[in-house]
């Protein structure tokens, strides 16, 4: 929590450079999309054992 208040102290006090947000931020986005890519590899499987225990195969 205190890594989290730090950065938005940073940010909003104009501490951190315009390339230095933009690195903040694309971070971000990329940590987003690798929670998303594993999300998707859960449900993936998540709906393939239904349709096991639907289908009696289970």
């Amino acid at each position: 929590m205190s890594e989290i208040k730090k950065s938005l102290n940073d940010w909003f006090s104009n501490k951190l450079s315009a390339s230095k947000k933009i690195e903040i931020v694309q971070n971000k986005i990329s940590e987003v999309d690798t929670k998303i890519r594993e999300l998707k590899q859960v449900r993936k499987f998540l709906v393939t054992s239904l349709k096991d225990v639907e289908n009696g195969d289970c």
